[in-house]
């Protein structure tokens, strides 16, 4: 069985190859049952396996099951996620989903005070939603990227307590990060 690399068309791929030296163990279908992925170890017949990816995979077929890991397929999640409230610096690791939420506080007496946002996992062609709420009057965010905003000028978020905004970033294939901004909602009735 040889082995290849990159993009592979054939019927047994190498995943791990530094277990034992000399007994590598494959991920390949089988004729007899091609619609399912097995391991074996060397050229050993296997069994089916559960697909758990630590990176991305790219793929024009379908796939069914439990997957355990960050980035499937070739975009990111569609799921939300809380980053919860931040009272220093953070970062948003858009892996984790593509419509995010965080706060900002502080215990600082200062009469203002900035936090830095950083992006992690940014992907091109993508679009990100993130839900920007604040929980103490005079809070303010840095984005530590350089957006493209509507005019060239960045919008200032809300900073009062209690006030909510949305803003919208979406990537093209450089990665350059767009950014739109809605401000200060509120609950209305009707």
């Amino acid at each position: 069985m040889a082995k290849k690399s990159g993009i592979v068309n054939a019927n047994s791929v190498v995943i791990n190859n530094s277990v034992t030296p000399g007994r590598a163990w494959n991920v390949y279908t089988y004729h007899k049952d091609s619609d399912n992925l097995k391991i074996g170890q060397g050229n050993k017949m296997g069994s089916n396996i559960a697909l758990s990816i630590d990176s991305n995979l790219v793929t024009s077929g379908t796939f069914s099951g439990t997957f355990i890991g960050s980035n499937l397929g070739s975009s990111q999640g569609t799921d939300g996620y809380d980053n919860g409230i931040k009272n220093q610096d953070f970062v948003i690791n858009w892996s984790a989903g593509t419509n995010q939420s965080v706060g900002v506080t502080t215990e600082l007496t200062a009469s203002s005070v900035t936090l830095t946002a950083s992006f992690s996992n940014i992907q091109p062609f993508s679009s990100y939603q993130l839900f920007y709420s604040v929980h103490r009057t005079n809070m303010e965010i840095y984005f530590n990227h350089s957006i493209f905003w509507p005019g060239g000028i960045r919008p200032s978020l809300s900073n009062a307590s209690g006030s909510r905004d949305i803003l919208n970033f979406t990537t093209d294939g450089d990665s350059n990060i767009y950014g739109t901004a809605l401000f200060n909602f509120s609950a209305s009735v009707g």
